[in-house]
């Protein structure tokens, strides 16, 4: 009757409370029999990684590759005199062909799978206050969002997935750090093996703190690059992020002694006066980390310095998405436990990597 009425949550807090109202707490008179009070709620460990999925674009895979066209430049228009033949007496020298053509490559995308594996005894289900069910997907579901999250940050350029090893997700893509070019490999050559394409997206930050002429650096040579980019999202690690939001530490918050008496002039949000959102994230790499992907542990060669990282995201990534987060459960019947699974089949890829760009050995400090 019991079971019909109620279910294993209500049954253990009616029981509960029957004790507790049939015994004195003082535990000589019976204090020690009652069972401690369990809250039939629980504290989450929330953690919102949604935005890398809001800042890529998402394609729908048929097939466990996806090639996709990109326009690599333009065309040229030329000054042409009057009643002149175009392809005989235009172009760049006035004498040659005024014909000109768009370039196009190619990017892949491929699918890779990742999951997580849980579960949970009949006894808890049946017994605990708190719902474990709702409490073990909830969790789940963390998992997989975390994984998404150091994968688009991390990455590996070289897709080696026979040096995989357990709890590297970031092995399964192209990350963002990863991509940011450089002109050779002299000067970064701590750092890793930059794209060699001509664009120098790296700035020095010398382990001081974030300056604003570094931020506008930044900026302004994604702008310069072809395409025309234009920085909308920043990542910066939680401790840079803190001095970002100083409103009076931060150069843009900065005291002026002329207006008053040293009055603080409060300008704007940063995010608001740079166009660019400003996403707080603990994977980006900070001194004493090193790549998992190179171990080395020059990515920030200061122990306590990090890096700021800017891209555009209209133009920066995309997401092949061959199967979408899947939960599946089954009940084992030998041990009498219920068991959960989540998979995807799921690839990032950079589609303008001159579009990105970074401070790296800035100095990791909120002060």
């Amino acid at each position: 009757m019991i079971r019909k009425t109620f279910d294993a949550s209500q049954y253990q807090q009616m029981r509960v409370k029957a004790y507790t109202a049939g015994q004195s707490s003082i535990a000589a008179d019976g204090g020690e029999t009652i069972p401690s009070p369990l809250a039939d709620y629980y504290m989450k460990l929330l953690r919102d990684a949604r935005w890398v999925r809001n800042l890529t674009r998402e394609f729908k895979m048929k097939e466990n590759t996806l090639e996709i066209p990109r326009q690599l430049t333009g065309m040229t228009m030329y000054a042409v005199a009057e009643g002149t033949n175009m392809t005989t007496e235009g172009g760049a020298t006035g004498t040659g062909d005024s014909t000109t053509k768009s370039t196009l490559d190619s990017i892949v995308l491929n699918n890779y799978k990742m999951g997580v594996i849980g579960g949970y005894t009949t006894e808890l289900a049946e017994d605990s206050l708190i719902d474990i069910g709702k409490f073990v997907v909830e969790n789940g579901a963390l998992a997989m969002a975390e994984g998404e999250e150091k994968a688009f940050i991390w990455g590996d350029t070289t897709g080696a997935i026979a040096t995989y090893s357990a709890g590297q997700p970031e092995k399964f893509y192209d990350g963002l750090i990863h991509q940011i070019p450089s002109p050779d490999g002299t000067a970064v050559s701590s750092l890793w093996t930059p794209v060699n394409n001509g664009y120098d997206n790296i700035i020095a930050g010398g382990s001081q703190l974030l300056t604003l002429a570094q931020i506008n650096d930044m900026l302004s040579r994604v702008e310069d690059q072809a395409g025309n980019g234009a920085i909308d999202t920043i990542l910066v690690p939680p401790k840079i992020a803190a001095r970002l939001r100083h409103p009076l530490e931060f150069e843009p918050f900065a005291t002026l002694d002329k207006i008053g008496n040293k009055a603080s002039v409060v300008a704007n949000q940063v995010g608001e006066m740079y166009g660019a959102r400003i996403v707080s994230t603990a994977w980006l790499p900070v001194g004493g980390k090193t790549s998992p992907t190179t171990a080395t542990g020059t990515f920030v060669s200061g122990a306590t310095d990090g890096m700021i990282v800017g891209f555009d995201s209209k133009t920066y990534a995309a997401i092949g998405q061959r199967r979408e987060i899947e939960l599946r459960t089954r009940h084992d019947f030998y041990r009498d436990v219920e068991e959960l699974r989540w998979l995807e089949r799921v690839g990032w890829k950079v589609l303008r990597e001159q579009h990105t760009a970074m401070v790296h050995n800035v100095k990791n400090s909120a002060v």
